[in-house]
């Protein structure tokens, strides 16, 4: 089943303000850059899961920005009923770590080593 019109606009209109918050709100890292990737909503709209990329190649640092953020959802969902003042609800917020840039830097890596070998 496709999503609605009004959830992919939450969706974008989320992703859109999470990100703006993320870098001038709350500043997770002054180092890495930090990402929005995506954002899943329920139909109901109130609950959303946003995927964040951070782009930083020592995984303990990763993991530490990572974490800073997901203390700082209450922050973020405040910031984010201040924006879309006029919505029903702010939902919920989940962040997940999205790792699919380095899993397509691995893809590219192995093939350059296959490409070499060849």
């Amino acid at each position: 089943m496709s999503k609605s019109r009004k959830v992919k606009r939450a969706e974008e209109t989320i992703k859109r303000e999470i990100a703006d918050i993320i870098n001038k709100e709350i500043k997770v890292s002054n180092q890495s850059l930090v990402t929005v990737t995506n954002v899943e909503c329920s139909p109901d709209l109130r609950e959303a899961k946003f995927y964040v990329s951070i782009y930083e190649k020592d995984k303990d640092i990763k993991d530490k920005q990572f974490n800073k953020l997901t203390k700082q959802i209450k922050t973020i969902r405040y910031h984010l009923g201040t924006r879309i003042s006029d919505w029903r609800y702010v939902p919920e917020l989940t962040a997940k770590l999205d790792n699919s840039l380095q899993r397509v830097e691995k893809i590219e890596k192995l093939l350059e080593e296959d490409k070499k070998d060849n």
